[in-house]
């Protein structure tokens, strides 16, 4: 009979030899480098996939977990071990254990979940990788070359393998209602999303949003039984594809953006339902429309006004949205949804008042020094593009009365008012700690520092504090703000 140590102890040896083994075999070229890597990544994560289901008591684990943390980071930062072909440090063999330390500490009662999720990042990340590698020429590339369709076919082909392996455990864990093709449809649903979470997990940030993504869906399957009919589960994917595919043609979204914003409502229908999508489908259409019309090409702004909007921009402008959506099944749902509307509605408010700002080329001055600036600086404000922002969180607030059926002015009221503080101090961070550039060619300050504009002389706020990340900055103070008010007024 074994005990937990000497258990421990086997297995962290047996990793060493698979760790050093495979590096050996890729710097010998007996093996592709890439495939040594896989091989190492299967094998690992596997262990731990099955480790917390045969161990008694998590402790030990969870302290070797956070050493052997310490000494990758140290491998990988001097180059001594897991460089990738071009010669950059592999930084994603490092990101899974601090995910993987997260699941140890909050499922310690459900280690099948932890299994699971660990086991759908051995596999299936795996499959999708030696997938791509050995299909990449002769199948579309999705990605710049990272992501190809064999790839994820072979992601969604293994998790179904996995699904088959441990029907009868998912039967009982899962509470699926309905019959087989009931249990397949919800768990298609369910992998689509991990897919597109592996999507857009780049430099190996995939190793650690991978498992946490399949612990937090698996833990909430609850939320799957709301859409009740089989073919939805099929329905929503495929509409998630259509519209990736338009969304790129039409130049809306980058590949990445359009990825993103796919697994953004899929998310928010999974713990929201149908309902919650309506104020984030209407504020991407509503964006999208403006920046159609006006199609700015202001040099000065850095809002990729008119541009396709990324990945980074989609999360700024609906992150905490998505979030506050998730949280209101565990807190208390009615907060967390006037909340989640009242981030979308500052998202709305800000959109529509730069766009239509920038449009309008009314008087811009800075809202915090009170001088006149050029249209389109981040800091600036408008008369018309006030009024625009107003229209946008009022038109979010509406949307919220018509979800709910509710007649509460009270609401109405406190949405608008939420939307449109958060417009303002966005337009504050803006002034005082976006970064900028001053052009000596054209004599102007710049939110950009682009070749066609020419080369900026001065810099001035935070380097990395670029228009995004203003976006998501004034949205979770405001919207923490807002839930300090409703905790203290209750």
């Amino acid at each position: 009979m074994y005990t937990d140590s000497g258990l421990l102890l086997a297995l962290l040896f047996f990793t060493l030899l698979i760790t050093l083994g495979s590096e050996w075999f890729s710097r010998k070229k007996i093996i592709p480098y890439w495939l040594s890597r896989k091989i190492l990544h299967f094998t690992v994560i596997s262990l731990c996939a099955v480790v917390p289901l045969l161990v008694s008591n998590l402790n030990l684990l969870i302290g070797i977990v956070c050493i052997c943390e310490i000494i990758l980071l140290v491998l990988v930062a001097q180059g001594i071990l897991f460089k990738e072909e071009d010669g950059r440090r592999s930084w994603g063999i490092a990101l899974f254990p601090p995910a993987y330390l997260i699941l140890l500490l909050l499922f310690r009662n459900e280690v099948w979940i932890i299994g699971f999720s660990m086991a759908i990042l051995a596999v299936c990340d795996a499959a999708a990788a030696v997938a791509g590698n050995l299909y990449k020429k002769s199948h579309p590339s999705l990605q710049k070359g990272e992501k190809t369709v064999a790839g994820n076919t072979f992601f969604l082909l293994s998790g179904f393998g996995l699904y088959l392996v441990n029907y009868k455990i998912m039967l009982q864990a899962f509470s699926f209602n309905g019959n087989f093709l009931m249990h397949f449809a919800e768990f298609f649903f369910l992998l689509f999303l991990l897919m597109l979470v592996e999507h857009l997990g780049r430099r190996g940030w995939d190793n650690f949003w991978l498992p946490l993504a399949s612990a937090l869906l698996i833990s909430c399957t609850n939320r799957l039984n709301e859409l009740q009919t089989t073919g939805i589960y099929f329905l929503l994917p495929a509409i998630a594809i259509v519209f990736i595919y338009f969304s790129i043609k039409k130049n809306l979204l980058s590949r990445n953006g359009a990825y993103a914003a796919a697994l953004s409502g899929l998310t928010v229908i999974y713990f929201g339902g149908i309902k919650a999508l309506f104020p984030l489908l209407l504020f991407f259409m509503s964006s999208a429309f403006i920046g159609r019309i006006y199609r700015n090409t202001n040099e000065n702004t850095d809002s990729k006004s008119g541009a396709a909007r990324d990945e980074f921009q989609v999360f700024a402008n609906g992150g905490i949205f998505i979030l506050l959506i998730i949280l209101s099944n565990f807190l208390d749902e009615s907060t967390y949804y006037l909340a989640a509307f009242a981030s979308i509605a500052i998202s709305t408010a800000d959109t529509w008042s730069s766009e239509i700002g920038m449009g309008l080329r009314g008087k811009t001055i800075d809202i915090v020094r009170w001088k006149k600036v050029q249209s389109g600086l981040s800091g600036g404000i408008s008369f018309g593009g006030t009024l625009a922002g107003l229209a946008g969180a009022m038109t979010i607030a509406g949307v919220y009365l018509l979800v709910f059926t509710s007649t509460d002015i009270s609401s109405f009221l406190l949405i608008t008012g939420v939307g449109f503080t958060g417009m303002l101090v966005d337009s504050i961070l803006g002034s005082l700690v976006q970064v900028k550039f001053f052009n000596e060619k054209s004599a102007e300050w710049s939110d950009k520092n682009t070749i066609d504009i020419g080369k900026a002389s001065a810099m001035k706020g935070i380097i990395w504090m670029t228009n995004d990340m203003v976006n998501l900055l004034s949205n979770a103070i405001t919207i923490v703000g807002l839930l300090a008010l409703i905790t203290f007024c209750k």
